[in-house]
């Protein structure tokens, strides 16, 4: 035995870049067994012996009244996030034309503002304002950093809980997925099955 074969890969034919590429290839170490796989016959969906069985375009077997039940309980699940994606896009639909009207007017008014003119403090009486101004905005930093810190140390106060952040849906799809190949299902896809 020469001293290369006992360095590591010194057996292995692949090279450095071939095992990075194949990294999660051949990493299984369990053995699949006959009770891993369903034999020929079986629905499986309710993994009994097919009563009136039916298979689907991807070659899955089922037992009809399964597959039926399955398809009308799918079909009943899209058609509510069907209701609640339209009512989700309906509530955006609103909530950006609220938003257009409020810088509509925004618009509008600061258009005016500056049409009118602006009228003139006398000298007095816009110092203290820009005095009063600075004072508020130091203070208003300096309650801002509290805050901040406050939340870094405490957490734990219902307070500083993070915002719940509105999950956004997705649009359903048209047809129920097949329950092994996620491929859509109707009940005309279904073919009827004689083991005789």
């Amino acid at each position: 035995m020469t001293r290369k074969s006992k360095q590591p890969g010194g057996i292995n034919p692949l090279t450095y870049g071939e095992r990075a590429k194949l990294k999660d290839y051949g990493t299984e170490t369990c053995r699949l067994t006959t009770d891993s796989q369903h034999k020929f016959g079986r629905c499986q969906i309710s993994l009994d012996i097919a009563t009136d069985p039916v298979a689907t375009p991807s070659g899955h077997v089922y037992s009809r009244e399964a597959i039926v039940d399955y398809l009308l309980t799918k079909n009943r699940e899209l058609k509510r996030q069907r209701v609640d994606f339209e009512a989700q896009l309906n509530e955006e639909k609103q909530k950006k034309g609220q938003e257009a009207s409020i810088e509509e007017q925004r618009k509008r008014n600061s258009f005016v503002r500056k049409s009118e003119g602006t009228i003139q403090k006398d000298q007095d009486q816009h110092a203290s304002a820009f005095d009063s101004k600075i004072g508020k905005k130091i203070d208003m930093e300096g309650r801002d950093t509290k805050k901040e810190s406050l939340k870094r140390t405490s957490y734990w106060l219902s307070q500083n809980a993070p915002d719940h952040v509105k999950e956004t849906l997705v649009a359903p799809p048209a047809r129920p997925p097949s329950p092994m190949s996620g491929q859509p299902l109707r009940l005309k896809d279904l073919i009827s099955l004689d083991f005789k």
